[in-house]
């Protein structure tokens, strides 16, 4: 008898792996992108693979990441005035295409969000994350994003500048900001 419960708990644990290590892990990170025309601020979205080698090997797989949804906010940093307040984030999938819940697998390319946009020609500055693009002042802002996956809440900030010759720079690292992630 103890022989097949032996055997029956270890047809059980990579079951009881997959539903404890292969539940979806988001993670967020806030990039500028440049093409020739434009210069962007994205936050990016990944579900993150298994990454140990034990969990690997007994077959445990990152799992779709349902529902996806997330809010964007951008506040000015010294007056804490608000620009834009909790709006819903279109979300680019992989092939360009968008929507505002999606489904994330588990993938080395990111989902995103644009966040800010610049013109290279005149160098104006705009929030590109709503329908009508907006201009916004020079000043130092705080772009607040909150992924919304499931019963999971992951919330990440970046800082940035937009200059007096318009010009977007985040304070500290020219390229890639480090987000203040709270999970």
């Amino acid at each position: 008898m103890a022989i097949i419960g032996a055997v029956a708990f270890l047809m059980a644990v990579p079951s009881l792996l997959q539903m404890y290590f292969g539940r979806p892990k988001i993670h967020v990170e806030f990039r500028f992108y440049e093409d020739e025309l434009n210069r962007y601020l994205v936050c990016e979205i990944y579900n993150l693979f298994v990454t140990r080698r034990l969990l690997k090997l007994l077959g445990v797989r990152r799992s779709t990441a349902e529902d996806v949804h997330g809010l964007v906010s951008i506040t000015e940093e010294g007056t804490k005035r608000i620009i834009l307040a909790d709006d819903p984030a279109a979300i680019v999938q992989q092939r360009r295409q968008f929507g505002y819940r999606v489904s994330i697998p588990a993938s080395f390319q990111p989902h995103s969000i644009g966040l800010i946009g610049q013109t290279k020609s005149d160098r104006s500055v705009e929030i590109m994350h709503e329908t009508k693009r907006r201009p916004i002042a020079a000043g130092f802002y705080i772009a607040h994003v909150k992924i919304i996956e499931t019963d999971n809440v992951i919330e990440a900030s970046t800082k940035f500048e937009v200059g007096e010759k318009p010009s977007l720079q985040t304070s500290g690292e020219a390229h890639d900001p480090a987000p203040e992630v709270h999970p």
